[in-house]
């Protein structure tokens, strides 16, 4: 009979730091008692998890816990240290000693999910040490981030949520640089003291901004930035410079008013048409189109998606000659589709020279079965000389005269030219059934 053998044991300590890099401090300090090879693994352990998850109703005992962890832990290089903090909220000296802590062992990874009952400010040496990614998620009460975030040389990955940045210059100009930053992530940061937050990263990929309220004008100077996500009132973008790089693009934008977003879409779009693929939603519904014709085309643009946007902006498809798929998701409840002011029809003036030599697949959601709809579709299936399917999905019909009423409508785009011979209209009605 063969003895039972301790297989995980025997393993290498790097192998079972691995393992253990998974588990909350506590469990990881439960193995110790296993036996004398797991007694002492944890001083040297690379990666310590701490979660109030585990002291939920002993706040006092989590605290005690982490500062004998950090003292008593050797001093070899801390790889990551992260905190989830959902039950209790945690005063600045706790926070600020075990960042000091953590820093003076070269950590290179700190994460952060902190509820406090106050703001106070981050240890300045966070930003002037070895840290490569810093997350903070912190709630109740913003975090106050220190002056040094802004000439931070060895971050690679920042992520700020509810967290306040510095004081700016006079003018509430402030200046952050990251020389060697790669993934941006700033979600719902306190700006309202600054007018202008002006970001130098020569190296950043990928950038994710989300706004609320009253935001400064952000600047940026990316030229390798690959990856672009906004959300925020209007548009807070002021200007973003040489974006060659760009493959996509989503923009969540929260226009209310017409001629505003007239003027700032274009503005906006007009950075970014160098992108191969762009997202553009608005949240809330409106009649609005781009009235002319957009100043640059976008050459290298292949998908595009817009969102909550009524079926007339052919001047901006006319300016995306080379797209591939378009997904069009129609507002709802559906708006008036009548230009203010303009006594006309908007989408009146469509060109009879686009042709979308490229354009191989659309769908359209939402369809409410209007005059407007059916001219947009006649304008593809007229100009997509080599379409390959069209698929519509309809708003749910809430009478049976409704689903009468569209299916008519469906027989009628069976009825009109189609430029490519081998396009497919599938229809999708939504019934109450």
């Amino acid at each position: 009979m063969e003895m039972n053998i301790d297989r995980i044991s025997s393993l290498p300590e790097g192998v079972l730091h691995h393992i253990l890099s998974f588990l909350d401090m506590k469990k990881v300090m439960q193995t110790s008692l296993l036996s004398s090879r797991w007694r002492l693994l944890w001083i040297s352990l690379p990666h310590l998890n701490f979660s109030d998850q585990m002291w939920k109703h002993n706040k006092a005992g989590l605290v005690n816990f982490v500062d004998r962890v950090l003292l008593f832990r050797n001093n070899s290089d801390l790889h990551k240290f992260s905190l989830n903090s959902r039950n209790h909220y945690y005063e600045a000296d706790y926070i600020g000693r075990w960042i000091i802590s953590v820093v003076r062992k070269n950590v290179k990874e700190i994460h952060m999910q902190i509820y406090s009952d106050k703001s106070y400010e981050l240890p300045s040496c966070l930003f002037a040490s070895a840290v490569k990614v810093f997350t903070l998620k912190s709630y109740n009460y913003p975090i106050q981030l220190p002056t040094s975030i802004c000439s931070s040389s060895n971050l690679k990955t920042l992520e700020l949520m509810f967290s306040r940045f510095p004081k700016g210059n006079s003018k509430g100009e402030l200046v952050l640089s990251f020389p060697v930053l790669e993934n941006l992530i700033l979600q719902f940061c306190d700006q309202k003291h600054l007018n202008l937050l002006t970001i130098y990263a020569i190296k950043l990929k990928n950038l994710v901004v989300k706004n609320g309220g009253r935001s400064a004008k952000l600047q940026l100077h990316s030229p390798n930035l690959t990856s672009f996500d906004y959300w925020g009132g209007n548009c807070g973008i002021y200007s973003m410079t040489n974006l060659s790089s760009l493959v996509t693009v989503n923009i969540w934008v929260h226009f209310r008013d017409e001629e505003v977003a007239q003027s700032e879409s274009v503005r906006m779009l007009q950075m970014f048409n160098h992108t191969r693929s762009l997202v553009l939603k608005n949240s809330f519904p409106m009649c609005f189109f781009w009235q002319e014709q957009l100043a640059s085309t976008f050459d290298n643009l292949r998908h595009l998606k817009l969102i909550r946007l009524c079926c007339c902006n052919y001047n901006l498809l006319e300016s995306c000659p080379h797209i591939e798929t378009l997904i069009w998701e129609l507002p709802q409840p559906v708006v008036n589709c009548r230009t203010k002011g303009r006594g006309n029809e908007c989408g009146a003036q469509i060109s009879s020279e686009c042709k979308f030599l490229h354009l191989k697949s659309v769908k359209i959601q939402n369809l409410e079965g209007c005059e407007h709809e059916l001219k947009f579709i006649k304008y593809i299936l007229r100009n997509g000389a080599v379409l390959e399917n069209i698929t519509i999905t309809t708003k749910k019909a809430l009478s049976s005269e409704r689903e009468k009423e569209l299916e008519e409508f469906s027989m009628k785009l069976q009825c009109l030219f189609k430029a490519s011979s081998t396009v497919t209209i599938l229809f999708l009605l939504k019934s109450t059934a």
